[in-house]
């Protein structure tokens, strides 16, 4: 399992909060992220049963250097400088590409 499912497989049996405003997703998200300025990608997500009740929330965090920060940005696309994106469900399985790619390359702020 990687990451990512790892993280979300244990909001759900932990069922965690570590945030005190809820995570409200209307349009099929399971949660919202934002790109700091030092490039760190925050996902805070929630996991929720079938009758749409909350079982957990958590925060996840990706630097730069992270070996999965690429894959995670590109899941995300584009985030506006101080917006949030919502966070669409990830796939069960990564595509074929390696979990190790080279630094992401951002351009000079």
């Amino acid at each position: 399992m990687n990451r990512v499912g790892s993280a979300t497989a244990g909001l759900v049996l932990a069922g965690l909060s570590i945030s005190s405003a809820p995570i409200r997703a209307d349009d099929g998200s399971i949660g919202s992220a934002h790109e700091e300025a030092d490039g760190t990608l925050v996902l805070r997500l929630r996991a929720e049963a079938e009758d749409g009740s909350a079982l957990g929330e958590g925060e996840l965090r990706y630097a730069p250097e992270d070996p999965d920060y690429r894959r995670v940005h590109r899941h995300l696309g584009s985030i506006p400088r101080g917006s949030e994106v919502p966070v669409r469900p990830f796939p069960k399985k990564w595509t074929k590409e390696p979990a190790i790619l080279p630094p992401f390359e951002r351009p000079p702020r």
